[in-house]
């Protein structure tokens, strides 16, 4: 489908190939997903190359909504996708937040706590070698947990003793944690 698409639009043959594109992609992203097909689609959509800033944000939106329905033995390769479009030009931060968000917040009442253990370890180890590979994501970690206290969780605290490990943001990941942590017991004096 990406190659498809791509063809018609770089076509000199057909009249509003830009158009026609743009209107697939908006039927894609506004259509009914099952919870199979979400990974699919995030596997998909990072060919496509050619989608817009808004496209895009609408499209991570959606995932990120219909995460709550994928059941736990798939949300690490979904979670592999999204790194992987991260890389490929989508928002980095808007997968970070939305990745951190989700297990600190949702995953939790889901059932199976040995199961969701495991989910959140193997896409601690996603996380990891994404960001080795791309240090760009460690930075959006950092950033993520340094501008907004209310994204600190304890996924956020396994995602940066995760991202410690990487040479190259290990005294920022335990500064943060840190600083946190300070932060956290002066708040808590404070309100004695």
């Amino acid at each position: 489908l990406p190659k498809c698409l791509e063809l018609i639009r770089t076509s000199n043959e057909f009249e509003n190939a830009y158009g026609y594109v743009n209107s697939v992609v908006d039927s894609l992203i506004k259509s009914e997903w099952r919870k199979v097909l979400l990974v699919k689609m995030v596997e998909i959509i990072r060919e496509f190359s050619f989608m817009q800033k808004e496209k895009r944000r609408n499209f991570l939106g959606k995932v990120f909504n219909g995460m709550r329905d994928v059941d736990l033995q798939d949300l690490p390769g979904l979670v592999y996708q999204l790194l992987v479009l991260a890389s490929k030009g989508f928002s980095k931060k808007e997968v970070i937040e939305g990745i951190v968000t989700y297990f600190g917040d949702k995953v939790q009442g889901k059932k199976g706590s040995s199961i969701v253990k495991q989910v959140e370890g193997t896409v601690l180890l996603h996380v990891n070698f994404a960001v080795k590979q791309d240090p760009s994501l460690g930075q959006e970690v950092l950033a993520l947990v340094k501008a907004d206290s209310r994204a600190f969780n304890h996924f956020t605290v396994a995602v940066l003793l995760s991202v410690a490990r990487v040479k190259r943001f290990c005294e920022s990941s335990i500064g943060v944690l840190k600083t946190a942590l300070l932060s956290a017991y002066k708040d808590y004096k404070f309100a004695k």
